[in-house]
């Protein structure tokens, strides 16, 4: 496999790269063998049928044999932005917050760029081996869009009985770091995560919970706070899907019916891609993999959009989160080499 723009999906497996070609042979049953990587089709609603896609081709790459062409920054046209229409967000979810029904949302601004020419997986190459910063690197390719994007959160990995997750909430310049510790709105807000993620994982077994960092990820750092389960019948991808996705690191809480409604209108509201935050991943194995599908550009033609969310609680200020989600836009254009 050399002609890397015929590629339709790459992630990482243990020590080589997933690849696989279409044409997607596509459905709604989870996959129930191992012979073929079953990929799940992006889309961050939970009320949404599930759509999984099994390639026509696929193999393993050796991740030494990935190298990239070592291509100048992107040249892009930048829409302009309307940080007004974000606040009205900020404040629908405030509202929300004080009248007791929510603690925690995560609005998400979309940027738009047009391009001189349209891309595929090769353009990415250096971002993906060069550059990851200790985050996982991602592609998927579907009908006309491109999904690309390198990770720091891992929604869950399992394998022979061994669920793995990790909490990744809160937000500085690398350079801070060590303030998250310090911060209580942070670490308010990781603290949702955390919660979350113990809750969900009590009933599959034995839960332990590693001491919460703040690590650097290129040019951002966040609290991090990684769990683990042993011991029992996890169940299938679905069963799990639907009770991690999507947690408070990127949705709402508390997670029922009424916020999860409410976060997908905020989403409508500002046009959001279903792409952007959902699970991204695969089933292989007797193994599944998922991430959560963020720092990330969705392109499709010669249009391509970046996408940068933020958690709002009681206590966030408004041009506070406007900053942060400037602070992710400009690390997502570093990982992926792309002009500010």
């Amino acid at each position: 496999m050399t002609d890397f723009g015929t590629i339709d999906a790459l992630f990482p497996f243990e020590d080589s790269w997933l690849w696989a070609q279409g044409p997607w042979a596509v459905s709604t049953k989870e996959p129930k063998d191992a012979e073929a990587p079953c990929f799940l089709k992006p889309n961050f609603s939970p009320f949404e049928p599930r759509k999984w896609l099994r390639p026509a081709r696929w193999g393993l790459l050796q991740k030494a044999f990935l190298k990239g062409a070592g291509r100048a920054a992107l040249s892009l046209n930048w829409a302009p932005s309307q940080p007004d229409l974000f606040f009205e967000i900020v404040k629908l979810v405030q509202e929300r917050i004080s009248n007791g029904r929510l603690n925690k949302a995560v609005p998400v601004y979309p940027w738009k760029a047009r391009l001189d020419r349209p891309l595929d997986l090769a353009d990415f190459l250096d971002c993906f081996v060069e550059t990851s910063f200790g985050q996982t690197p991602y592609y998927l390719r579907i009908e006309e869009k491109q999904l690309v994007g390198l990770t720091p959160e891992l929604l869950f990995s399992s394998c022979e009985g061994r669920i793995e997750t990790q909490a990744v909430a809160g937000t500085v310049k690398a350079a801070e770091a060590q303030s998250l510790l310090e911060s209580d709105k942070d670490l308010r807000e990781h603290e949702f995560v955390c919660q979350y993620l113990s809750e969900k994982l009590r009933p599959l077994g034995k839960v332990v919970r590693d001491q919460t960092k703040a690590v650097v990820f290129g040019k951002l750092a966040h609290l991090v706070t990684s769990f683990s389960a042993n011991g029992a019948e996890l169940g299938d991808a679905g069963t799990l899907l639907e009770s991690f996705h999507p947690t408070p690191a990127l949705g709402v809480a508390p997670k029922d019916d009424a916020n999860l409604h409410f976060q997908d209108e905020i989403r409508e509201k500002l046009k959001v891609s279903p792409f952007y935050g959902a699970p991204v991943g695969f089933v292989w194995k007797n193994q599944m993999r998922f991430w959560v599908g963020i720092r990330n550009v969705i392109i499709h033609k010669k249009e391509l959009t970046l996408h940068t969310g933020c958690g709002v609680i009681a206590e966030s200020k408004q041009l506070s989160e406007w900053n942060e989600l400037l602070l992710k836009r400009e690390a997502v254009c570093k990982i992926l080499n792309l002009a500010t």
